[in-house]
């Protein structure tokens, strides 16, 4: 492991766009509520950055003045953070706050369609905020008194469902905040609802889990558990079965369809079963106290099949997964990264978190408002962009990268719309690959390097580089004479031209030694264009993938006789 938590040392340079707009839906990978999505898997499938590679490299970019311990949303670049006293949007990039509002008590917030749904228990309120300003677009009063609206709201399919500790489940419209239907479970809910498949499930203190028809709150089925539930229900992605851990210490499976039990398994004696699990690739995880232990579960069969102790402390907080790395928190206040293939700690934070952190695009941003950033698995060094070669050179391909074994090497002429192979897979941990630049001549030229196992992990040249055509001297007139009185000046004009496509850069000297001396120059005399204007337009030649056009300089004022024969360098 690298020295010191927290602290990767900026080994790889990592691009990350720091612009900020919000836009009407998210998009893949964005964590828009609790648990990442309405099955609140706890698993962020299209992370590819965080990996077992780049986690023991975490490094700070940003901790927030503010904190809280709630999980935070990352939507279109923008954190949304929900605390005890104010809602806020801040820039994923750099923790500046966008706008923050002063609220009532608060739970994890969701976001859908431009909007922020926060829960405010203590007033018993549902709001929706415009994601871009803050401001409020509706807001809902559910009765019921103090804590009503205790729970964290779900959204999908253009519902948010919210249930209250009151025993309620609501059904409100995402644009409107109009009640769809309501439905009385009889017992306290103290979990979000999950919604996968068109079903929606909560479970209760009085031991039950409900589920019910999204679009009608009509009952589908109910089950029992051996005690309360204060934990969040988690829902694989394919709708086969739904997790709870309940209080009496057991982590169950239900067939989401039937609401039969499949199967059960210790976890921790009473009271420590309020912790969610997660789920990813067919594994349920979770984590023990009493067993000190990240354990994971077949979904279908209920097998143990695979552990991870946790060094001397039990596992206190829901999971998150991403990309082979599971985050758990601990009894003795630290979070951990630990390795899924091998079951290895990979990182340990300095700082104390009590609830989950939140994984997208390479960064984890952690619920006391701090955001370490991953180093990205490939990184093109060169050419990156700005340069320029000439048709049939050689030149090196260099890169950064952690993790992937082999790498695709590929360019493009055309900004990226086709690409043409370099070679299909070289060794990665080479980092270079030398380049016979093609007879392709362009100015919008790309570098992309991929990994040759997994081509959705890659990256691409900065901005554009050019390829040109090697450039051709011609020079109208091979010699010139000129015989000036002292104190007198004169001109002449050296037309140079470029019959290539290349560019030229070009400078004349004289071979006169004595008219250098008479002028008390160098031991050669360089005749330049007078102004610095002349020399920005002549001592460059622009290509533009034509012929340039014929340069032509001026033999400046000097004292003396110039003769000889001009040189081109």
């Amino acid at each position: 492991m690298p020295p010191g938590p927290d602290s990767g040392g900026g080994r790889f340079k990592f691009v990350q766009n720091s612009s900020l707009f919000t836009a009407d839906t998210s998009g893949e990978g964005d964590w828009t509520q609790l648990g990442f999505g309405p099955a609140h898997t706890g698993h962020n499938p299209a992370e590819k950055i965080v990996s077992p590679e780049s986690v023991p490299w975490l490094d700070l970019i940003w901790r927030s003045a503010s904190s809280s311990d709630i999980q935070p949303l990352v939507v279109n670049h923008v954190v949304y953070a929900t605390s005890w006293g104010n809602v806020q949007a801040l820039d994923a990039a750099t923790g500046t706050v966008i706008w923050n509002r002063p609220t009532d008590r608060l739970t994890t917030a969701a976001y859908a369609a431009g909007l922020v749904i926060i829960g405010e228990p203590y007033i018993g309120m549902v709001t929706a905020l415009d994601a871009a300003t803050g401001a409020t677009v509706w807001s809902d009063s559910l009765g019921g008194g103090d804590y009503s609206s205790q729970q964290s709201p779900t959204v999908a399919n253009g519902s948010v469902y919210v249930a209250t500790r009151s025993g309620d489940l609501y059904a409100l419209d995402l644009h409107t905040g109009a009640v769809s239907w309501t439905y009385a479970v009889g017992s306290d809910i103290n979990s979000a609802p999950a919604v996968v498949n068109g079903s929606v499930f909560v479970g209760s203190r009085d031991s039950t889990i409900y589920a019910l028809d999204a679009a009608l709150g009509v009952v589908q089925w109910t089950a029992r558990t051996g005690g309360g539930m204060s934990a969040y229900l988690v829902g694989d992605t394919l709708g086969n079965r739904l997790f709870a851990c309940s209080d009496d210490g057991n982590l169950y499976a239900f067939d989401a369809g039937t609401g039969e039990t499949v199967w059960v398994q210790r976890i921790d004696f009473p009271p420590y079963g309020s912790r969610s699990p997660a789920y990813a690739d067919g594994i349920v995880y979770i984590g023990s106290v009493r067993r000190q232990e990240v354990l994971g579960f077949d979904a279908v069969t209920g097998e143990e099949v695979w552990t991870a102790p946790v060094a001397g402390a039990g596992v206190s907080s829901s999971p998150t997964i991403a990309n082979g790395v599971i985050f758990v928190g601990s009894t003795d206040g630290r979070f951990r990264a630990i390795d899924l293939r091998t079951g290895d700690i990979l990182w340990i934070s300095s700082f104390s978190s009590s609830s989950p952190p939140t994984v997208t695009n390479g960064v984890v941003y952690f619920p006391t408002l701090r955001a370490l950033r991953a180093p990205a698995p490939v990184l093109v060094l060169r050419p990156n962009g700005g340069e320029s070669f000439f048709v049939g050179s050689t030149d090196t391909i260099r890169w950064s990268s952690l993790g992937p074994s082999t790498l695709r090497l590929e360019y493009s002429t055309d900004a990226g719309t086709t690409w043409s192979t370099i070679v299909p897979a070289t060794p990665a941990s080479d980092g270079a690959y030398a380049w016979t630049v093609p007879y392709e001549y362009t100015t919008q030229g790309l570098i992309r390097l991929s990994d040759a196992e997994h081509p959705d992990i890659y990256d691409v040249s900065d901005s554009f580089f050019s390829i040109q055509e090697v450039p051709v001297i011609t020079i109208a007139q091979d010699s010139f004479a000129v015989s000036i009185d002292a104190g007198d000046s004169t001109s002449r004009l050296l037309t140079i031209g470029n019959t290539g496509l290349g560019e030229l850069r070009w400078k004349i000297r004289s071979a006169n030694a004595r008219a250098a001396a008479l002028a008390a120059a160098p031991t050669s005399l360089a005749l330049v264009p007078r102004t610095e204007s002349e020399m920005a337009d002549l001592t460059t030649l622009a290509a533009s993938g034509t012929t340039a056009s014929p340069g032509s300089i001026a033999v400046p004022e000097t004292i003396g006789t110039n003769e000889g024969t001009p040189t081109i360098s």
